[in-house]
């Protein structure tokens, strides 16, 4: 396996690094599980690391602060669903990027998940937001 680079800045502690390199050996193995057992594919940092599923962590602090820029935002209404969201909020904020929202927040440190949460599509995010957070 290839060790990608570890993002610049100041020098990383070695538990960091052993970290990054996990998480980049992971993603490798991801991808070919992904590709023979159709598995969630890894998503690719801008170095090329390739980072599975585990490491797409977001802060309750991150939801909280999506949640309250996104109501002050004049696209946002109570009424909506999950999906609608989605695509007004976070589709915008991610096109291109190759990941999703945890790892557009995260890209530099990415942030292992110690807690999944779900939910449905059809629900009013709203409340959704609101019991995550509350």
């Amino acid at each position: 396996l290839v060790f990608k680079q570890c993002p610049p800045g100041p020098v990383l502690s070695l538990w960091r690094r052993r970290r990054w390199k996990c998480m980049a050996d992971e993603g490798e193995k991801a991808l070919v599980r992904s590709s023979t057992l159709g598995t969630s594919a890894p998503q690719q940092l801008w170095n090329g690391t390739l980072v599975p599923p585990r490491f797409w962590g977001i802060s309750r602090r991150q939801v909280e602060t999506l949640y309250n820029a996104a109501k002050q935002d004049s696209r946002w209404s109570d009424s909506d669903d999950v999906r609608t969201f989605v695509r007004k909020f976070v589709h915008p904020t991610i096109q291109g990027s190759g990941h999703g929202v945890a790892l557009h927040l995260n890209e530099r440190s990415p942030r292992e998940a110690n807690l999944m949460v779900s939910h449905s599509w059809s629900e009013n995010v709203r409340e959704f937001f609101e019991d995550f957070l509350g």
